[in-house]
């Protein structure tokens, strides 16, 4: 594929910026974004001037019928014992590795038997590709999406009363495989009451009751994309006074943090927007979380919009945005939506109402 080959020269292009000969990708997440690769396990070698595709016989159709523009390489013995032989073979004096992405145990092995060649940790050589979404990613991402929102859009009329967590959660989790997804992005968080105020809780076997607040963060899968929501509702009565100042407080969060997205502004700005809304009505101490997270072949990514991040908004990011207040013996509520930055601002993906 076109794509492929693109990608595979961009991080060509890479490799004389960071002054290495060769870098030794073990990241699946970026074997398949440079290769097409479905399987489960595979490494890469990418010279100045090939791409190699290593992989075991399991995977050796699979990789003849999706690699397109690198050579496929079926090791027997060790994928340590290849990349020394390639290694050698195309004399790197610089190998580059993920310090991110290799075990322990690789490194070690590694740099026992390739003592000669110098070994460069990097770190998101390919991950900052990825975070520019081509208009292919976009479809796809879109795709998921609709899923998500088609599946949730079905289940609503069990979210009350009586129905458990865990019931929810199960009937979401089978909904979005029968509507196509390979896989679930994450375990699906239905939290209500109390457990509201675990922000990655563990969907259990407490039952809903009437004025819980119920946080619902789910997702769903196409082509290996992701996406990421999160709703929360109100069982069974019209909010109180307490709810619906958090509910909005939480609301004009995210719509703060959203009006300030468009290329060249800092992730942590869009941070610092959302927690300025929070804090200001006094619930600054309750949010404890980053903002938002880019999204694609992992539902973690680049660019993190957190307090702390140094990254920098780009035109075709896509990411998060889910502010959230946890009050410890109350509950909590998170809004999240998918955002796209475009050359002009930002659109929102996601569409499912927030008005409540």
């Amino acid at each position: 594929m076109k794509f492929n080959i693109e990608r595979l020269h961009k991080i060509q292009e890479r490799l004389v910026e960071n002054k290495i000969d060769a870098i030794f990708l073990t990241a699946l997440e970026n074997i398949r974004y440079l290769t097409n690769f479905s399987g489960s396990s595979a490494f890469l070698m990418i010279t100045k001037d090939k791409g190699y595709l290593i992989t075991d016989f399991r995977y050796k159709t699979i990789a003849e019928d999706e690699v397109k523009g690198y050579k496929v390489i079926i090791y027997k013995n060790s994928i340590i014992d290849e990349v020394k032989r390639l290694a050698k073979k195309e004399k790197i004096s610089h190998l580059g590795i993920e310090k991110r992405n290799i075990t322990l145990e690789q490194y070690q092995k590694l740099t026992k038997k390739i003592k000669k060649i110098k070994i460069i940790p990097t770190l998101n050589l390919v991950e900052e590709l990825r975070a520019i979404k081509s208009h292919v990613e976009l479809g796809n991402i879109k795709m998921a999406i609709k899923r998500a929102e088609d599946v949730y859009k079905k289940i609503t009329s069990y979210i009350k009363a009586g129905i458990s967590e865990k019931e929810i959660a199960l009937r979401l989790e089978y909904a979005i495989k029968r509507a196509g997804s390979d896989k679930l992005p994450f375990e699906l968080i239905v939290a209500s009451g109390y457990r509201a105020a675990l922000p990655h809780a563990v969907s259990g076997n407490r039952l809903l009751r009437n004025s819980d607040s119920v946080i619902i963060d789910f997702g769903a899968e196409y082509k290996g994309y992701f996406a990421d929501i999160t709703r929360t509702n109100f069982i069974g009565c019209r909010l109180n006074k307490r709810q619906r100042e958090i509910y909005q407080t939480v609301l004009n969060a995210q719509a703060e943090a959203i009006s300030l997205i468009k290329p060249d502004v800092r992730a942590k700005d869009v941070d610092a927007a959302a927690r300025k809304v929070i804090s200001k009505a006094g619930f600054g101490k309750y949010f404890g979380h980053g903002t938002g997270h880019g999204i694609g072949l992992m539902v973690h990514e680049l660019p993190s919009i957190s307090t702390k991040s140094e990254d920098i908004l780009k035109e075709g990011m896509i990411f998060t945005v889910e502010p959230g207040i946890y009050i410890p013996g109350w509950g909590g509520v998170r809004i999240e939506d998918m955002v796209l930055v475009t050359k002009a601002g930002c659109k929102i993906l996601t569409t499912l109402p927030k008005r409540i």
